[in-house]
Parts: structure tokens; sequence; C-alpha cells
């Protein structure tokens, strides 16, 4: 890396808070860094690859068409809405190689360890986005998948997927408390 890992996360932080901002004016920039961002989905340091998993988390909402509550005006990112094509795309991506690494684990110490780092981001990645509720409409079909890195044999792999199966339920409860709320 050419940077401190303080930095890099810094960065990262600055890029999210301008995504916030721009917001659906940001979709060319969000296009431009999920380019750029891939290439460092297996970063060496663990503090990066979660402010990875968060920018991207940032990079999916910018294009995600943000239905509101027409009583509460407040988003909703309803488990029955469309798929945004950009985030399946990637999501898919990400998930056929998490996929391929546990069907075929690699033999090489680095590549494995490699991989390790590129679940994390992923399961980072997944993690933010059932805390924030931008990714309901795609965490249901991952969740084989997580249910394998819940076996996974590097720890702090496990741990992550036990958070994101944690807080999966919250998904479905979360709309239940809003309708509510809402009558």
């Amino acid at each position: 890396p050419k940077y401190t890992s303080v930095r890099q996360v810094r960065q990262l932080r600055f890029i999210v808070a301008l995504l916030t901002e721009f917001g659906w004016r940001g979709v060319s920039v969000a296009d431009k860094l999920l380019v750029h961002i891939r290439n460092y989905l297996d970063h060496p340091y663990k503090q990066v690859r979660e402010s990875i998993g968060t920018t991207l988390n940032y990079i999916f909402l910018v294009g995600h068409q943000v239905k509101r509550d027409p009583n509460t005006h407040w988003p909703s990112f309803a488990a029955s809405e469309p798929k945004n094509e950009r985030t399946n795309a990637f999501i898919e991506e990400i998930a056929e190689f998490v996929r391929n690494s546990i069907a075929n684990p690699p033999t090489d110490e680095k590549i494995r360890e490699s991989h390790s780092r590129y679940k994390d981001t992923f399961l980072h990645f997944l993690l933010v986005g059932v805390r924030t509720s931008s990714l309901n409409s795609y965490v249901p079909g991952l969740l084989p998948l997580i249910f394998l890195l819940h076996n996974d044999p590097e720890e702090d792999v496990r741990h992550l997927a036990r958070l994101v199966l944690a807080l999966s339920p919250q998904i479905y409860l979360y709309h239940q408390v809003n309708e509510i709320v809402l009558n």
C-alpha cells in the first residue's frame, strides 16, 4: 500500500461523506470508485477492509432508487423492492468468488490468506448492509453462503458470518415494526 492504513481509512471515510452529499448525483463517481476499490477487497489491514465494506455499501446506495414511505417520508428499503442491477452483478461476482474459494480451498498459504481477507471484506459489506437495511433484498438469497462461511476455518470470518446471521432477522422485523408503528 502506498499510504498508511490510518490514512487509507480516513480517505475512505471522506469518500463516504462525499457519496452521502452527492446522493443520486454521484452515480458516475460511485461507478469509478467501484472499479478502483475492487482491487483492494483483500487488503492486508482489517481496519481498511472494514472501511471498504462500509464504502461499498454507500457506493451501492448512491445508485439505488430509494423509495419513501408516503406517510412518514422516511426511506423504505422493502425486501420486495426490485434489485439494483449494478449491486446485483457485484454481489453475484463476489459471492461466486467466495463459493469457489470454499469449494476449492487454495493450498498456497498466501492465496489462502488473501481469500480469507476477501471473505472478511464481503462479510463487512453485508454486515453494514444489514445494519442500514440497504441490502435487505439481497441478504436472504445469500443466507446459504453465509451459513457456509459460518463454518470457515478462519475465526474472524466465522465471527462476521455469525454477526450477519444474527442480524438477518431484523430485515423482516424492521418491516413488521414499521407497519405496527404506522398503523
